[in-house]
């Protein structure tokens, strides 16, 4: 049986986040109510299915986190995404967690430091990744609570973060064709991470970084100025492939037999 979380609805950015609670699993969703996605392809339809969709039960206790895309530029509704998501893996690693597993299938980018520092306590302490541009390199960290990138000013912080009662677990991540940009950016972070494997498909392709610049009439274009880089110094200006090719069936998201054996046999081993 399901339960819903009780989550603060942002009314002044327009936005709100929607949570769902199953026995093994607690799904964390951030939706812009003015948001409006085509609806004539399968994939478009089960990106906007409820997180009740979720109803199987992983043995041995496998922790499962869905991070979806954000886009609000209100501090408030990024500060919230972070701080929910510790919430969510403080409550899950109440149990003795075998493994997790980090769905970024519907992640279709956002605010990075944000999700950085919510899956941070997973994603474990020290440098994640690093970004390139014409100006040089920069390495991007976790470290209690906070994800940022040195020599630069972008960060984010969880107010009393949570630390993870088994430190560096195994996990597996999961990425789609919609996995894009921000979204491809938390799935470099964990590429090449010890214990850390990646199943389903080709991400979008952008694993890029954005910088906003004023036109003289006001407006704010945003232009591509970085390129992710893993651990071991790859520079991606491509899709991520997954370690383990796992073709998605849209309409029975959340229900895949097959994905989920798959995931018990790595997770556990």
């Amino acid at each position: 049986m399901d339960h819903d979380i009780a989550l603060p609805n942002f009314s002044s950015c327009n936005a709100g986040l929607v949570g769902a609670k199953c026995l093994r699993g607690i799904h964390l969703f951030f939706c812009c109510h003015n948001s409006k996605i085509t609806e004539n392809a399968s994939f478009f339809k089960a990106f906007r299915t409820s997180f009740h969709h979720f109803r199987g039960l992983y043995p041995h206790n496998l922790g499962y986190l869905e991070l979806p895309g954000q886009n609000s530029s209100s501090p408030e509704c990024e500060e919230a995404y972070a701080k929910i998501a510790h919430q969510i893996i403080r409550d899950l690693d109440q149990t003795a967690i075998g493994g997790w597993i980090i769905d970024l299938r519907r992640n279709t980018g956002g605010g990075l430091w944000f999700m950085l520092a919510g899956v941070g306590p997973i994603l474990g302490e020290g440098e994640c990744s690093s970004f390139v541009s014409p100006t040089g390199q920069f390495t991007a960290f976790y470290d209690q609570g906070r994800a940022w990138v040195e020599q630069d000013n972008y960060s984010a912080q969880v107010n009393e973060p949570y630390e993870l009662k088994r430190l560096w677990p195994p996990v597996a991540v999961l990425t789609s064709q919609l996995t894009s940009s921000a979204g491809e950016l938390v799935a470099l972070a964990f590429r090449e991470r010890p214990r850390t494997r990646s199943f389903g498909e080709p991400t979008y392709g952008t694993p890029t970084g954005n910088d906003g610049k004023e036109l003289s009439d006001g407006a704010i274009i945003a232009l591509t100025t970085h390129l992710g880089v893993d651990r071991t110094g790859r520079i991606y200006d491509h899709s991520l492939l997954p370690d383990q090719h796992v073709q998605i069936d849209w309409p029975q998201l959340g229900t895949e037999k097959r994905s989920a054996t798959i995931l018990r046999i790595y997770v556990i081993h």
